[in-house]
């Protein structure tokens, strides 16, 4: 039951950041304009690297293959989202505010659980 359950979660998870990954790719030219918006330097680079890094940690983590590294690229992104696009200390608007927050909350809690993927990789 532990084996399904964790495949489970790993197909749940990793396709979760897939699929952002391809996200990424297909609304490229609006998610580069709301990075540009933001302040984000060389915004179609990072939309480059931010689809890389989903699309190759979310496979891992669906195949169960590297982890740690899996989690850790993904880990990367979301910290490097978190700073540059959901800084919502910045926020211009109340309404903004909240929903970087929101995000930033929500991602803080993704980082979270690659952080149980990575420690359950390393235990075996």
């Amino acid at each position: 039951m532990e084996n399904i359950l964790l495949l489970l979660g790993q197909v749940i998870l990793g396709g979760y950041f897939f699929l952002m990954g391809i996200n990424h790719i297909t609304r490229s030219e609006s998610l580069i304009g709301y990075a540009d918006s933001k302040g984000v330097p060389s915004p179609k680079l990072g939309n480059y690297i931010a689809s890389a890094l989903l699309i190759l940690g979310g496979l891992g983590i669906i195949a169960g293959l590297y982890m740690t590294v899996s989690a850790s690229l993904i880990i990367l992104f979301l910290v490097a989202v978190n700073f540059m696009i959901h800084n919502f200390w910045n926020a211009k608007s109340e309404d903004e505010k909240s929903s970087d927050m929101q995000h930033f909350l929500k991602n803080t809690a993704l980082i979270g659980a690659l952080l149980i993927v990575i420690a359950r990789s390393i235990m075996g």
